[in-house]
């Protein structure tokens, strides 16, 4: 099986060199330059929200690329069904832009049901508030209570329109959580038991250009357990109350975000724990590294690294990190495994079947809900990765390794819905049913 996964990857990377040159210079084929960017459909949501989200300006030379970089781009917005462009002939090989957008509904309560860290177990639901173009200016606004797993209360806003500056974003997060515990090590820790936790977070950021972000946040995280289980806490009251300072980069040029195709995706976030604190006084630093790499025209070669690495006299059980929660192993799936630090490697051959098409429901009156995407892409994933404390040394011995194959199926909304079929080191076998791509 091992042989016929390493042939299988072989087989495709030889025939791709030559073909992806010829598509690359078909899409940087040049059609003319831009006269005038039209945009229609847009009811509620502002012009510039658009022109500020893509590359084409007027007088600039128009490439069946850069017609296909606007279109995902502004349907990365989250904003619209769908994304047509069109172009109006005019005299010198001079085009109008027309750019037509279907609208989502935009206000609306709306259930909510999910799973948490990818298991079918940890059922939650409930119902919010949700405006996600509040003042038809891309901002987000949402109210939202959940029962079931962990349930919680929830205050988000957001605005990617800051005019103190340029560029400017703001975020805002107010929330509270009752959090199961989740280490699996700690001897005294090995019952379940419940974390309250309240949280209050503010972002401030910039956007250096339409691929690139910073951002400085500053929060206040409090929790609290019962007594009887106050060693989880850094202090013995069972309460600790945690300041929270960080700072963050983002670089972003992936073509989708729901299934990416194309593009590299980089993110840094430090976090720094406690402050005047001689029991509280940690840090987290966060890395995620994707690369999508197009080999032939449906076919994707894919691959991420995770890297979390912690600092601090002592980690709480509550800031370990691990693997089988919102981060797996696919082979290891429903395993948990526990440390200070952990890293992660996965590799996918992604292959449209059906690629993404739109489709109108014409039974559905509301024309924000009748456009449908719909699409089918098989994969071949493989997957490693490991946990350890500071306290050990790092070797690259006993990783956790999973390969396999699966179908992803491409769904209004942003969704997919994966169903794979993987294999671990030791030839266990299991099936994964998910939401959302893997990376």
């Amino acid at each position: 099986m091992r042989t016929f996964f390493i042939l299988i990857l072989i087989f495709f990377l030889f025939p791709t060199l030559s073909f992806s040159k010829q598509e690359i210079n078909q899409n940087q084929a040049t059609i003319g330059v831009v006269d005038s960017i039209i945009i229609i459909g847009n009811n509620k949501t502002k012009a510039f929200v658009l022109l500020q989200e893509i590359k084409i300006t007027t007088g600039d030379t128009l490439t069946q690329a850069l017609i296909e970089d606007t279109k995902n781009r502004l349907y990365n917005l989250q904003l619209f069904n769908s994304v047509d462009i069109f172009t109006y002939p005019k005299e010198n090989k001079h085009y109008d832009v027309i750019i037509q957008v279907s609208e989502r509904w935009f206000i609306y309560p709306i259930p909510i049901f999910g799973i948490k860290d990818h298991n079918w177990k940890k059922l939650y639901f409930g119902l919010g508030l949700l405006n996600t173009n509040f003042r038809g200016m891309n901002e987000k606004t949402f109210l939202f209570g959940t029962l079931g797993y962990e349930p919680s209360l929830q205050l988000f806003y957001r605005t990617p329109n800051l005019k103190i500056i340029k560029g400017g974003f703001l975020e805002f997060t107010l929330s509270l959580l009752k959090a199961e515990n989740r280490s699996i090590n700690v001897p005294y820790l090995t019952k379940n038991f419940n974390i309250v936790n309240y949280n209050t977070h503010l972002t401030l950021g910039k956007r250096l250009n339409l691929h690139q972000d910073i951002w400085i946040n500053i929060g206040y995280q409090l929790l609290k357990v019962d007594k009887e289980f106050s060693r989880a806490t850094l202090n013995p009251s069972g309460i600790d109350n945690l300041p929270i300072f960080g700072i963050g980069y983002k670089y972003d040029t992936r073509d989708l975000n729901d299934f990416t195709m194309r593009g590299t995706f980089f993110s840094y976030q430090l976090n720094k724990y406690g402050l005047f604190q001689e029991n509280i006084n940690y840090a987290k630093n966060y890395f995620d590294f994707r690369r999508y790499i197009p080999l032939l025209k449906k076919i994707t070669f894919a691959f991420r690294n995770y890297l979390v690495l912690s600092h601090g006299k002592k980690i709480p059980s509550y800031s370990l990190s691990h693997l089988g929660y919102s981060e797996k192993i696919r082979g290891h799936f429903t395993e948990i495994f526990e440390g200070e630090n952990v890293l992660t490697a996965s590799s996918e051959f992604r292959i449209f079947v059906i690629e993404p098409k739109y489709f109108n429901i014409e039974f559905i009156p509301l024309p924000e809900f009748s456009t449908w995407k719909f699409g089918i892409a098989a994969v071949l994933f493989g997957d490693a990765g490991k946990v350890w404390y500071n306290k050990e040394q790092f070797k690259w011995t006993n990783l956790k390794k999973g390969y396999g194959i699966g179908v992803n199926f491409i769904l209004p909304y942003h969704l997919v819905f994966r169903i794979e079929y993987a294999f671990n080191e030791y030839n266990k076998k299991e099936f994964i049913f998910d939401l959302y791509s893997s990376f």
